[in-house]
């Protein structure tokens, strides 16, 4: 019988798995009430408050399961110029990661980029919403850019307003994030095993 090549094997691990479950991540702001800390999501590494939503915020009155956040959970708050990112974490340990889907639903104030680990995952022009985005909502399924263990999801939201984008102004998120990813079954975790062995073994004889 021909010995399957290491690439093969971890196609068959990749074929092995159980029925997706539900990624623990969070949406902003979710389950609280507007000041409360939103342990979940950070702003600039620091805390993020749940906020009243700002009467222009009326794209993110279209969807739910979300509150708006910002730095001080006031809607009307004046942040300085400038960019906040805003940033959650989910942990995809035990789980296939390379089969990992996130659903993203947002609306920010103003504009804003989308990244997952690092790396921009939406094509828009100039990379950011217009900056009327508090006034509309978009979203996106993610089916790559996942690692294993921890990964961070993040929104890098621009400050102003519509004739100064770069300029002082209220700021605020509102996402709504789920997804799922399928937990290898303990047959597909000894195959990829068997191959990764292959690999290093292939490996050794080659620099041998």
């Amino acid at each position: 019988m021909k010995r399957l090549a290491p690439l093969g094997l971890l196609a068959l691990a990749g074929l092995a798995s159980a029925a997706p479950v539900n990624i623990s991540v969070f949406s902003t702001g979710a389950g609280l009430n507007p000041g409360d800390v939103d342990s979940n999501w950070t702003i600039d590494g620091g805390a993020a408050k749940v906020s009243a939503a700002n009467p222009a915020w009326t794209g993110g009155s279209l969807f739910g399961g979300s509150n708006w956040i910002n730095i001080d959970g006031d809607p009307n708050a004046v942040r300085p110029a400038g960019v906040n990112v805003f940033s959650t974490t989910f942990d995809l340990t035990g789980l296939d990661f390379t089969q990992a889907l996130l659903n993203v639903t947002w609306s920010s104030d103003n504009g804003s980029k989308r990244l997952l680990n690092g790396v921009q995952f939406d094509a828009l022009p100039g990379g950011a919403d217009p900056n009327r985005s508090y006034q509309t909502f978009k979203s996106t399924t993610l089916t790559s850019g996942f690692v294993a263990g921890l990964n961070t999801l993040s929104f890098v939201v621009a400050n102003g307003d519509d004739e100064l984008p770069n300029s002082p102004g209220p700021i605020g998120l509102k996402a709504t994030v789920n997804g799922t990813a399928p937990v290898p079954e303990p047959a597909s975790m000894a195959v990829l095993g068997l191959g990764l062995a292959a690999l290093k073994r292939r490996r050794a004889r080659k620099q041998g």
